[in-house]
């Protein structure tokens, strides 16, 4: 497939109202011929197919070319554009485009400087004892995927940029080049090699904008729009050549709070409305996660951003129950595994507790709205009226955001400084509202100065891919490395909820972190750290119980414990309520832009049953079933229609979801199926609609009165 139109892109190049001069352009595609001159190949690159075209590959040790000419020559103002994909291994200089006169050390270099899978962009001119190097090492971008690399000269400014992006500019007293040499891949010294991939090298022999540059070959171009594939084709992060691709979780797993203890990692999020709750997770290496289990089963209301801590060898989760009544709670366990006690009420209202201990030990809560609540030394009661401490940082008043909702303070304690990660901007609404912002001081209590360079992280543009960004939380990764997690919206895919995400930062010399500017649409360089297998099964053979590490209740409680049992490979449900909004489906969470559900339903007379992509009690679609009837769900309703005559009680039903477009087969003998005549389009079954920060599950329910019998649940992620 060829990326790059060059023609169309050339024909809109004008300058003064006239045509740009033709541009020269090599494709670094072959080992024999670039440009029409001869190449020798030093070491043993190779041409590969990839999604931007073909390509030659560098090993970053022994590979580069070396072409008899200098595309440069003569030319007194020029534009400079490579097409490359770095990989994230690589050494951390490399000179990969290097032109040079053939008597003299004058020359013009491209080049980059790694580290941490992330790369800066290095160009270099020189003439006689004139020079400039460029170079910004906080300004960097992801290895492992496509970037155009450009460098501009008017005759006195030498500006380069990356992806049309500025990076620096500056003046230097360089002159036309004489005949020469170029390398690819390698300095000409034949030091600084280059590992990955280069497609292409345009001059152009003027200054060409930002606008007139190449453009980035697109993401489903090269190759990102694919995830690694796991349990059962679940997407996953991972992708097995020391790099990931965001989300580290997928699905609606918002609000992370995430705990390093020892060589191992912790985490849980909010669980809303989904009963058993506050699921933690396991990982050693940030990016493959493993569910340890639930750690909540009394229902307190809607479960909002917890606060996940290890203090003196003891676990204390920190929750919002918001409901009817609004208060914080605790629970606690001597293990991570558990069991975990009973949640205490703190009697605290605001919302998101960030657990902190001060200078003497003391413990603290921070709270929503820059709050700070004292504990007891147990941290199971609070001692003293929340007082407010801080009052957050105000971005400007033009940013479109949903409302300022100061809340979500992460707390750390690192060096001379105590630091508060928070969020503001308001969790859902326009896709640039949410945002990460910071504050520190050398006291816990105060006074708190705000990060300069705030807003830390933000969506800055709905032409992103994750929107929203927000409730982060840092956490020094197995190899050393920082790293910043949070929750985002997938662009298009809101049903999902907020799945959570990891980015490199990085401590500047003056205490302050900055993030790298990692693109996250695109590969990370993988923090080290043994892998956990990935996920869970989201396919049940009901042999054994799986409540709360995939299966919650909607709004569950004690009861809803009690209304199933595993008996002979089925799960056997009592019925309650009268349709889907009051019968507590029994759902999971799925991160799969498209996926298929399947199950054998037995239906005592006087129950109904059936599948469901449910949000919430007022938002809902599928398809359930009685003893004369079926039942189709849409919109949040309940419509009677006819059933085929040859369904009895036990009615096999398969749903699919792909990419909001649902359709559902009926069977009843899971061999040949019948389509269902209603298919739906659910794209606005969302928080945005609905409220309630949930997100869209595959769920199955009984209502009516009686049991119903649920058997060979199979789940399976489509392309």
């Amino acid at each position: 497939m060829r990326v790059l139109a060059l023609a169309a892109a050339i024909s809109a190049v004008t300058v003064f109202g006239q045509p740009a001069p033709m541009p020269i352009v090599w494709d670094i595609d072959n080992l024999a011929r670039i440009g029409g001159h001869a190449v020798t190949v030093i070491g043993s690159p190779r041409v590969v197919d990839t999604a931007a075209g073909r390509a030659v590959e560098f090993n970053g040790r022994t590979d580069g070319l070396l072409v008899e000419g200098n595309p440069l020559a003569g030319l007194a103002r020029f534009t400079v554009e490579v097409v490359f994909s770095p990989d994230a291994d690589g050494p951390e200089e490399q000179r990969f485009l290097h032109v040079q006169e053939a008597a003299t050390p004058n020359r013009a270099m491209v080049e980059l400087r790694l580290a941490a899978g992330a790369w800066s962009l290095d160009t270099f001119l020189i003439h006689g004892k004139d020079q400039l190097t460029l170079v910004d090492r906080s300004k960097t971008h992801p290895a492992g995927q496509w970037h155009v690399a450009s460098l501009t000269f008017d005759g006195r400014v030498m500006t380069h940029y990356v992806n049309g992006v500025e990076q620096g500019s500056g003046v230097v007293a360089f002159r036309p080049l004489a005949d020469g040499r170029t390398s690819v891949g390698v300095r000409q010294n034949l030091v600084s090699w280059f590992k990955g991939r280069i497609r292409q090298v345009r001059i152009t022999p003027v200054v060409l904008g930002p606008s007139e540059l190449l453009l980035r070959p697109p993401i489903a171009a090269a190759g990102l729009a694919g995830w690694a594939r796991g349990i059962e084709g679940q997407r996953k992060a991972d992708l097995g050549n020391g790099t990931f691709l965001n989300p580290v979780m997928a699905g609606d797993r918002p609000d992370p709070s995430v705990l390093k203890d020892g060589g191992d990692y912790y985490m849980t999020h909010s669980s809303f409305d989904a009963y058993p709750g506050l699921l933690i997770w396991h990982s050693r290496d940030l990016v493959n996660w493993q569910p340890v289990g639930p750690s909540l089963f009394t229902n307190v209301g809607s479960v909002w951003a917890p606060e996940l801590v290890n203090h003196r060898g003891r676990y204390y989760i920190y929750f919002p129950g918001v409901g009817p009544y609004r208060s914080n709670y605790v629970i606690w366990s001597d293990s991570i595994r558990g069991p975990w006690s009973e949640p205490i009420d703190l009697k605290i209202e605001r919302i998101d507790p960030g657990h902190a201990v001060g200078e003497d030990g003391s413990r603290y809560l921070f709270m929503s709205g820059g709050y700070r609540v004292p504990l007891a030394a147990d941290g199971l009661s609070v001692t003293g009226p929340a007082v407010k401490v801080y009052d957050g940082w105000r971005y400007p008043e033009d940013w479109i955001v949903e409302s300022f909702s100061q809340e979500g303070p992460k707390m750390l304690k690192r060096g001379d400084y105590y630091y508060m990660v928070l969020a503001e901007g308001g969790t859902a609404g326009p896709p640039t509202g949410h945002m990460i912002v910071a504050a520190r001081s050398r006291s816990i209590d105060g006074p708190w100065e705000n990060a300069s360079h705030n807003p830390i992280l933000r969506t800055t543009s709905a032409a992103e891919r994750w929107w929203s960004k927000g409730h982060g939380t840092l956490v020094e990764g197995p190899g050393g490395q920082w790293y910043v997690v949070y929750h985002a919206y997938e662009n298009g895919f809101y049903t999902l909820g907020r799945q959570t995400l990891i980015e490199p930062i990085t401590w500047t010399a003056d205490g302050w972190f900055r993030t790298t500017g990692s693109d996250v649409a695109g590969p990370l360089a993988k923090p080290a750290g043994d892998a956990v297998a990935h996920g869970v099964a989201l396919s049940d053979d009901f042999i054994h119980s799986k409540l709360g590490t995939q299966w919650s209740f909607y709004k569950g409680g004690a009861a809803d414990r009690s209304r199933v049992r595993y008996e002979n490979g089925s799960l056997v449900m009592t019925a309650r309520g009268r349709g889907p909004a009051d019968a507590s489906p029994l759902g999971f969470v799925t991160g799969d832009h498209a996926y298929e559900i399947e199950v054998e339903i037995d239906a005592d007379p006087t129950a109904s049953a059936g599948v469901l992509l449910f949000y919430s009690n007022r938002l809902y679609a599928g398809l359930g079933y009685s003893a004369s009837n079926f039942v189709l769900h849409r919109y949040g309703t309940d419509r009677l229609m006819a059933k085929p005559p040859a369904l009895g009680q036990t009615v096999h039903l398969r749903l699919r979801n792909d990419r909001h477009i649902v359709t559902i087969q009926h069977s009843r003998d899971g061999v040949v199926w019948e389509r269902f005549g209603t298919a739906m389009e659910v794209s606005g079954y969302h928080h945005n609609v609905a409220g309630e920060f949930l997100s869209l599950k595959p769920a199955i329910y009984a209502a009516g009165t009686g049991e119903v019998r649920f058997k060979n649940f199979r789940y399976g992620a489509l392309p």
